[in-house]
């Protein structure tokens, strides 16, 4: 059955999101792993052209903390796939697939780390400064009105979200090469109802947490599959923040950089031809 669509109702006060959504074929292969956090759909395009070559199943996260992720993210697996399958993060979700990875090696086969957050926390202090350099004027006051906004107290979680669409819209313009935002490209009006701040407030912090502690280092020796790196050179997060770690301690990765491309290697025009080539061959073998 071709693009066959499971869909779980989970109500949150004001909150319905979609926990899942099946692509291609039977078996299911790939596991598509979005960012944000609270950015269901911010994969969208990139599972459906997968789906070309094997099943791929694009989870949602729902939940509030970083453990309750990588067990639902388990339970999604569970429930779809019948063997190991090609794991695939991208951003702040290949943060947590390496978790995954970590916590369930056997389930498996192959990890691929696209546009990874650092797993380093040296390297994520001159992201924001790199993306506020890369606004125009207007750009940057509409920003500041947009930060202000989801720390102010009277406004619901509901109106947050939607102005947490708006600053995510703002930052892929940052990210991405030919200075056009993308980030409402790969997601239809229904996606973008389940942009998720709380989601986002709540896991991140811990997320970055994790990192100052050194938890994703201490990771890294652990995980046996085989893992592969895509990053763009234009992207805001540095190439060096995921792959040094991997060097310091002599771990075989295969690694594709990217130039002329942003943090959405799938959607840049002047790379995602090579992007999509070389990573139907990783999935292939």
């Amino acid at each position: 059955m071709h693009d066959f669509i499971q869909l779980f109702l989970i109500w949150k006060g004001w909150l319905r999101i979609r926990y899942v959504k099946c692509h291609g074929n039977k078996p299911i292969e790939i596991v598509t792993v979005h960012g944000g956090p609270g950015a269901p759909g911010s994969v969208k395009e990139l599972a459906i052209l997968l789906s070309q070559h094997k099943g791929v199943l694009e989870p949602y996260q729902t939940k509030l903390t970083v453990n309750e992720l990588v067990l639902e993210l388990n339970q999604q697996i569970e429930n779809y796939c019948k063997k190991p399958v090609i794991l695939i993060g991208h951003s702040s979700g290949a943060l947590l697939s390496l978790l995954y990875t970590d916590k369930y090696p056997k389930k498996v086969k192959k990890l691929i780390l696209i546009s990874s957050a650092p797993l380093d926390e040296k390297w994520s202090e001159g992201i924001m400064k790199k993306r506020l350099e890369r606004l125009a004027p207007d750009e940057l006051k509409q920003l500041r009105i947009l930060q202000n906004e989801l720390v102010h107290e009277d406004i619901q979680d509901k109106e947050k979200s939607k102005t947490f669409m708006k600053l995510g819209e703002i930052m892929s313009k940052t990210d991405a090469y030919n200075g056009q935002a993308v980030w409402c490209d790969y997601v239809n009006n229904e996606e973008l109802s389940d942009i998720q701040y709380p989601i986002y407030k709540s896991i991140w912090p811990e997320m970055s947490t994790l990192r100052k502690n050194g938890y994703f280092l201490n990771v890294l020796p652990k995980i046996e599959a085989p893992i592969s790196v895509f990053h763009g050179r234009y992207d805001s997060h540095p190439i060096e923040g995921v792959i040094n770690p991997f060097q310091k301690i002599n771990k075989d990765i295969s690694c594709h950089l990217f130039y002329k491309c942003g943090h959405y290697p799938w959607l840049e025009p002047l790379a995602k031809n090579t992007f999509f080539k070389i990573l139907f061959n990783e999935v292939e073998s």
